[in-house]
């Protein structure tokens, strides 16, 4: 990376400069942070990746489901959906689909800002 030539250290708009002149449809450095005219492919890889490993996972869990009590796996994946149920019912107060699509998103912020106070820390 350019950190370990240079010896600075990396801000996180640095990081992410430093990501988006890799692997998009400009072949090129991206000019802005923030470009909808641009296709950064790693990330729509690793996004469909991740989003078919879920799907997967979610639907393997389904059909091994039980009534009455469940095994180790089920509990785990219960487990998983309420802790963000939970996240996204602290962090988005209001009650429609909408809370349903961005209950994820809120988990994910509410990890990102925690890691980024613990490491700045």
């Amino acid at each position: 990376m350019a950190t370990e030539s240079t010896g600075a250290a990396l801000t996180p708009t640095g990081y992410i400069s430093e990501h988006l002149q890799n692997l998009n449809t400009l072949h090129a450095k991206q000019e802005a942070i923030i470009d909808f005219s641009v296709v950064n492919l790693d990330t729509v890889f690793w996004s469909l990746l991740m989003g078919l490993l879920v799907t997967g996972f979610l639907m393997m869990a389904a059909r091994r489901a039980t009534a009455g009590v469940p095994g180790r796996f089920q509990a785990m994946v219960e487990l998983l959906v309420e802790f963000v149920e939970t996240q996204s019912k602290k962090y988005c107060s209001w009650r429609s689909l909408l809370h349903c699509a961005i209950g994820p998103v809120c988990v994910l912020l509410d990890y990102s800002n925690e890691h980024a106070r613990f490491s700045s820390g």
